[in-house]
């Protein structure tokens, strides 16, 4: 395919089908927007994760955004997220899960002409949907930690033709002096907290909608500034979702668990039956993906600081003691370090049963 043949290469035209469960319910100008940016055009690759035993490992999958095949294609514009950049240790960035994406876009209720700060760049689709459903006259600042994301996205908007977008690198605590005051400030990375210069540049009548980590996933919180204190704000949650976490000044230690770890033996010491209400598919991916285990393992979260999550599922952990009881798939399962565990688990597994009660 030359490159005069790529530019041919359109949003598919059930798009909407795909990641929405009924796109007559967006607006207009989001729907249009959806199938005016061409997602993979802000991609030259992206990383699967794959498993190596117990071991998670990402592998690079190349991307020939010129030449793009029928199955690249149909994996860029399906309902999923895809890790575009990686550490070594871990995924640094990513393009988000596009019906997520498309709910953020209609929390935010962007108007035409306004001017908008977005924090986390990523591959710049985000920013240029913003721009399209603000139209000509609006006015997107995004700002990007890493360079070379940040150099990428650039670079890919311009080829794009988003002259009203400006990619900015740097730490997006600061916020951004330049556009100032903003009417909708949206951030597409897990925040530890709220940024005193956000609310600095909001605009008195503005509104930011804000990804804010509590456990292992972000509640979308929406905010206003508080007429009585203009260094205070106020708002509510509107929904769920899952972003990699901000780097630079909002950064943080997660002061829940996380694994692997090494140390467990490499079977589950014993696995026993979900409650009826945790039961889940065979096809679900994570546990905590899917139906009623978000609810759980966000209460778990607000319960205990021994919430434990890794690839394979979530649970409490005893960390003195190295022990984990941790609801998969297959069930609940008690991990250890050896037969001496036994009572440790015993009682960790009649903690859990307890939350659990108490939630339902």
């Amino acid at each position: 395919m030359s490159a005069k043949q790529a530019d041919r290469v359109s949003v598919p035209s059930n798009y909407l089908e795909l990641i929405t469960d009924d796109a007559s319910l967006l607006p207009e100008s989001i729907r249009n927007a959806l199938l005016t940016v061409r997602r993979h055009r802000f991609l030259d690759g992206w990383f699967h994760l794959d498993f190596d035993g117990r071991q998670p490992v990402y592998k690079h999958v190349d991307f020939d955004r010129n030449a793009p095949s029928d199955d690249h294609l149909a994996e860029v514009y399906s309902d999923r997220s895809l890790v575009t950049v990686h550490d070594g240790n871990f995924p640094t960035s990513s393009t988000s899960q596009p019906s997520l994406v498309a709910n953020m876009l209609q929390l935010l209720e962007v108007h035409p002409g306004m001017r908008i700060l977005e924090i986390g760049t990523g591959t710049g689709y985000n920013a240029a949907l913003l721009a399209e459903v603000g139209g000509a006259h609006a006015r997107v600042i995004t700002i990007e930690y890493q360079q070379s994301v940040a150099e990428q996205a650039r670079r890919f908007l311009q080829e794009e033709g988003y002259d009203n977008v400006h990619v900015v690198h740097g730490d997006g605590f600061n916020g951004s002096q330049a556009g100032m005051p903003f009417d909708r400030i949206v951030a597409t990375v897990g925040c530890s907290d709220i940024s005193p210069h956000w609310l600095e540049q909001l605009s008195p009548e503005g509104a930011m909608l804000i990804p804010i980590q509590h456990g292992f996933t972000h509640p979308l919180v929406h905010l206003t500034s508080d007429p009585a204190d203009p260094l205070s704000a106020r708002g509510r949650i509107l929904g769920r979702s899952a972003f990699m976490k901000i780097q630079g000044a909002l950064d943080w230690e997660n002061p829940w668990n996380s694994g692997p770890m090494s140390v467990f033996q490499e079977e589950p010491a014993w696995c026993r039956p979900l409650p009826e209400s945790l039961q889940v598919l065979a096809t679900c991916g994570h546990p905590a993906s899917a139906g009623r285990h978000r609810n759980f393992c966000f209460y778990l979260s607000l319960c205990s600081r021994d919430l434990w999550y890794d690839n394979a599922g979530y649970g409490l952990v005893d960390p003195e003691n190295k022990c984990i009881v941790r609801l998969t798939k297959q069930g609940i399962e008690g991990l250890g370090t050896g037969q001496e565990n036994s009572d440790t688990l015993e009682k960790l597994y009649q903690q859990f049963l307890s939350l659990h009660q108490a939630w339902t």
